[in-house]
């Protein structure tokens, strides 16, 4: 019944922020990427991503989803804590509860940046960055569960291609 998902876009940004959530994606991997002589400049989530919750149609009680591969960047990232405890998590996974965007700073230089905290079942990834790009590597499969297989998703990766939603 629910075959396809026709995707409005492949590439999301800050500016889609409140449309937005990460509620139960999973997150697959994470690197960070210096791009200059100045440190850390990219933060990189290899995650699952909802992009939609079906709701469940009687008899069944549970929902489904629409999930894709995507490639979450936060750009300009400086000051990153990361305080995370698994010691009485099983299995060992890394789920998102929110992408809290805690407030917006304003730098003398005009130069603006976003708190963030990437907060997990398991406790919290903070940072500052000026903003985010989210990449659509797949287009969305129709799952019973929160998550794809390796090989739905295509593997664990960085990349930051966006899929051609206009083959759909």
């Amino acid at each position: 019944m629910h075959q396809k998902y026709q995707l409005e876009k492949s590439l999301w940004t800050e500016k889609d922020y409140e449309q937005m959530g990460w509620h139960d994606a999973l997150i697959y991997a994470f690197s960070l990427q210096e791009n200059s002589d100045e440190g850390i400049s990219e933060i990189l989530f290899d995650i699952d991503y909802i992009i939609k919750w079906v709701n469940p149609i009687s008899p069944n009680q549970h929902f489904s989803f629409f999930i894709s591969p995507c490639t979450l960047v936060f750009r300009d990232a400086v000051n990153l804590k990361i305080d995370i405890d698994t010691e009485n998590f099983f299995p060992l996974e890394l789920e998102v509860s929110d992408l809290i965007l805690e407030k917006e700073l304003d730098f003398k230089n005009g130069h603006k940046a976003y708190e963030w905290n990437l907060s997990t079942q398991v406790g919290d990834i903070k940072f500052q960055a000026s903003g985010f790009e989210q990449y659509v590597r797949k287009l969305p499969k129709y799952t019973q569960i929160q998550q794809l297989t390796m090989e739905e998703r295509g593997g664990v990766s960085f990349e930051k291609l966006e899929v051609n939603i206009e083959n759909d």
